[in-house]
């Protein structure tokens, strides 16, 4: 089902999305969940909105998406208005889908999908990227369901499940779907001054598949599908392990420990043959008793999950500069963006003072939000104090 829009003079007034605290985007707890996938073709978007309620907090509100230029630039009287009545059939219980189309215009780089009414805690707004500078020109490709006519909205899949690919392109035979060869580090602290970001990845193989195929059986890894292999525009999509994005072994447990351990500790980990008995000893070593333990894990993955499930895009999202971030910190207070970056702000009774992090927008064909930390050797205590925290069983989520 295709949403019928109309144009007109907005009346909302101008929003300065630089001045929205975006931290809902990150809750587990927001009364919104929000998720977005788009494809472009001649001139036209494709837009994918999925958007799970909380049903006892959410029950009358209304959906429209206004343009503006850029985050604190001009809006423009382009205005969608999304009728509940138009999600589409997919939708079930508090979890709703739309499909819209518009044309992309100049001057209008920026979606924001508004959400009014029906919260105690009032209106929610969530950024979109349409196109611009940092953004590679995207796809006409969706990663799709099997079974469902959605798409998926994560840039993850656990292994073992199907999916398909479609094309805006009606007379698309082709689509070439990359595998790539990644081993990407995890990121670095963020007074360290380099970087552990792999600069050049090396396809492995290609299979060719056409619209609609049944896809599954693919091993797991970092793939990239392309209507065009000569140009850039492009999909990515990460086959994970089962579970992901929670961790439940200890090979993958052992890696995450990489942000509070001593290089000494960690090599120890990742050199041991038996992984799980390697893990239980360096968590007594740290901890001193099995019920420090224990909190120590319960908490530190609660923010590897997160991290992983909302950083995770053409690497593990726990690997990435803000996956880092959130793990070590915990979720942030506040979130602010502007064209070409994102502020988080940490304001909790444990940090004597406001820890400020800014995370630059770097262009990648994997994804729109690649975001890399501007380091500092000024975090340094604030970040051993943390580590400090973790490691004795006292830092509060």
């Amino acid at each position: 089902m295709m949403l019928l829009f109309f144009v007109y003079q907005n009346s909302y007034g101008f929003i300065d999305i630089t001045k929205i605290n975006f931290e809902y985007l990150y809750r587990n707890d927001a009364p919104i969940k929000f998720r977005h996938a788009m494809a472009h073709h001649e001139g036209e978007a494709v837009l994918y909105l999925r958007l799970e309620y909380n049903a006892a907090i959410l029950k009358d509100y209304k959906l429209s998406l206004s343009f503006y230029e850029n985050y604190g630039k001009k809006q423009s009287d382009h205005v969608i208005e999304i009728a509940q009545r138009d999600a589409l059939p997919e939708s079930d219980g508090n979890t709703q889908y739309f499909k819209l189309s518009f044309p992309i215009t100049a001057g209008e780089n920026l979606g924001i999908l508004a959400v009014e009414g029906g919260t105690d805690e009032g209106s929610y707004y969530y950024d979109i990227p349409i196109h611009g500078l940092h953004i590679f020109p995207r796809s006409d490709l969706f990663f799709m369901e099997e079974a469902r006519d959605i798409p998926l909205f994560d840039h993850y899949l656990e292994d073992g499940n199907a999916f398909r690919i479609m094309s805006l392109t009606d007379s698309r035979e082709e689509i070439y779907l990359f595998k790539y060869r990644d081993d990407f580090a995890p990121a670095l602290p963020p007074m360290s001054t380099g970087s552990a970001v792999a600069r050049d990845l090396a396809i492995d193989s290609t299979v060719v598949v056409r619209p609609g195929d049944i896809i599954t059986g693919l091993p797991q890894a970092l793939y990239f599908a392309q209507s065009d292999s000569a140009g850039l525009e492009g999909n990515s999509l990460r086959i994970t392990p089962i579970y992901y994005p929670q961790f439940v072994n200890a090979e993958q447990l052992s890696g995450p420990f990489r942000f509070i351990s001593t290089s000494q500790e960690y090599n120890a980990l990742q050199e041991a043959e038996d992984k799980k008995q390697a893990l239980d000893r360096y968590l007594l070593q740290v901890a001193k008793d099995q019920e420090r333990a224990k909190k120590i894990v319960k908490g530190y993955f609660r923010n590897i999950y997160n991290a992983n499930h909302h950083f995770t895009h053409y690497k593990e999202g726990w690997k990435t500069d803000q996956g880092m971030i959130a793990t070590v910190f915990g979720l942030p207070d506040e979130v602010y963006k502007t064209p070409l970056e994102e502020i988080w702000i940490y304001d909790k009774s444990q940090n004597k003072s406001k820890i400020r992090f800014t995370f630059v927008k770097v262009k990648s064909f994997f994804t729109e939000h690649h975001l890399e930390l501007v380091r500092s050797k000024s975090y340094e205590q604030n970040w051993y104090r943390t580590v400090d925290l973790w490691r004795k069983g006292r830092f509060q989520i």
